[in-house]
């Protein structure tokens, strides 16, 4: 399927998704997709990396901290006390 099919694909599901009046129906379609997402986590955790894959995750990690992107764990706490 094309990226653009999907999308298309995507958009219909979400307007269809916005007439629904049924919390249980919600509730349904929002327990689908957390389902799904834990699914493909452990999928996605249940191998081990090859080589490659890790040189590149540390490389992007170290990319990452020179570009300042990274957050102190005591500003994500501070954070979350906001909450």
């Amino acid at each position: 399927m094309t990226a653009l099919a999907l999308q298309s694909r995507k958009l219909n599901f979400i307007q269809e998704f916005l007439k629904v009046d049924d919390a249980n129906i919600i509730s349904t379609l929002e327990n689908l997709l957390h389902k799904n997402r834990e699914k493909q986590l452990k999928q996605y955790f249940a191998k081990p990396l090859t080589k490659k894959e890790f040189n590149n995750l540390i490389d992007n990690a170290e990319a990452d901290r020179k570009q300042g992107k990274l957050t102190k764990a005591e500003d994500v706490l501070k954070q979350i006390d906001k909450w």
